[in-house]
Protein backbone atom coordinates (compact mmCIF):
# COMPACT_ATOMS: atom_id res chain seq x y z
CA UNK A 1 0.00 0.00 0.00
CA UNK A 2 2.68 2.02 0.67
CA UNK A 3 4.95 1.61 -2.52
CA UNK A 4 1.27 2.49 -4.08
CA UNK A 5 0.95 5.66 -2.40
CA UNK A 6 4.37 6.55 -3.73
CA UNK A 7 3.58 5.74 -7.42
CA UNK A 8 -0.11 7.49 -8.04
CA UNK A 9 0.44 9.99 -10.45
CA UNK A 10 -2.24 12.17 -9.26
CA UNK A 11 -2.06 15.54 -7.52
CA UNK A 12 -5.25 15.10 -5.86
CA UNK A 13 -4.06 12.16 -3.51
CA UNK A 14 -4.17 8.78 -3.48
CA UNK A 15 -6.34 7.63 -0.77
CA UNK A 16 -9.31 6.10 -2.50
CA UNK A 17 -6.93 3.44 -4.61
CA UNK A 18 -5.30 2.60 -1.78
CA UNK A 19 -8.26 1.73 0.27
CA UNK A 20 -9.35 -0.20 -2.47
CA UNK A 21 -6.29 -2.08 -2.43
CA UNK A 22 -6.01 -2.68 0.87
CA UNK A 23 -9.79 -3.68 0.95
CA UNK A 24 -9.26 -6.35 -1.74
CA UNK A 25 -6.04 -7.88 0.30
CA UNK A 26 -8.13 -7.53 3.31
CA UNK A 27 -11.01 -9.65 1.45
CA UNK A 28 -9.77 -11.60 -1.01
CA UNK A 29 -10.18 -14.93 0.72
CA UNK A 30 -12.84 -13.83 2.97
CA UNK A 31 -16.28 -15.44 2.48
CA UNK A 32 -17.60 -12.54 4.47
CA UNK A 33 -16.23 -9.36 3.43
CA UNK A 34 -14.69 -7.01 6.04
CA UNK A 35 -14.59 -3.20 5.87
CA UNK A 36 -12.72 -0.85 7.63
CA UNK A 37 -13.17 2.81 7.66
CA UNK A 38 -9.55 3.52 7.16
CA UNK A 39 -9.99 7.40 6.47
CA UNK A 40 -11.97 8.21 9.34
CA UNK A 41 -9.86 6.13 11.15
CA UNK A 42 -6.89 7.60 10.08
CA UNK A 43 -7.63 10.92 10.53
CA UNK A 44 -8.46 10.50 14.55
CA UNK A 45 -4.25 10.13 14.51
CA UNK A 46 -3.08 11.21 11.51
CA UNK A 47 0.18 12.33 12.85
CA UNK A 48 0.56 8.61 14.18
CA UNK A 49 -0.26 7.13 10.43
CA UNK A 50 2.14 9.20 8.99
CA UNK A 51 5.35 8.73 11.22
CA UNK A 52 4.93 4.72 10.56
CA UNK A 53 4.51 5.52 6.60
CA UNK A 54 7.63 7.42 6.58
CA UNK A 55 9.56 5.15 8.50
CA UNK A 56 8.42 2.40 6.29
CA UNK A 57 8.78 4.79 3.01
CA UNK A 58 12.26 5.93 3.87
CA UNK A 59 13.71 3.34 6.67
CA UNK A 60 11.97 0.36 5.78
CA UNK A 61 10.92 -0.10 8.82
CA UNK A 62 7.50 -1.87 8.07
CA UNK A 63 6.69 -3.30 11.62
CA UNK A 64 5.16 -0.02 13.23
CA UNK A 65 2.88 0.23 10.27
CA UNK A 66 1.55 -2.68 10.22
CA UNK A 67 1.24 -2.68 14.25
CA UNK A 68 -0.62 0.74 13.42
CA UNK A 69 -2.96 -1.05 11.39
CA UNK A 70 -4.18 -3.92 13.33
CA UNK A 71 -4.54 -2.11 16.50
CA UNK A 72 -6.99 0.38 14.54
CA UNK A 73 -8.62 -2.66 13.10
CA UNK A 74 -8.67 -4.43 16.42
CA UNK A 75 -10.30 -1.15 17.77
CA UNK A 76 -12.82 -1.04 15.54
CA UNK A 77 -13.76 -4.85 15.54
CA UNK A 78 -13.72 -4.90 19.11
CA UNK A 79 -16.17 -1.73 19.19
CA UNK A 80 -13.91 -0.25 21.53
CA UNK A 81 -14.38 4.29 20.82
CA UNK A 82 -11.50 5.29 19.04
CA UNK A 83 -9.51 7.95 20.23
CA UNK A 84 -7.26 10.32 19.75
CA UNK A 85 -3.55 8.09 19.65
CA UNK A 86 -0.41 9.58 19.09
CA UNK A 87 2.95 7.41 17.95
CA UNK A 88 3.61 5.19 20.34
Amino acid sequence: MTALMNLHPFSDGNGRVGRLVFHWTLNRTRKAPALLPLSELSDLSRCGYLIRLRQAQYHGEWEPLLAYLVLVAQRFLDGRSVERWGAS
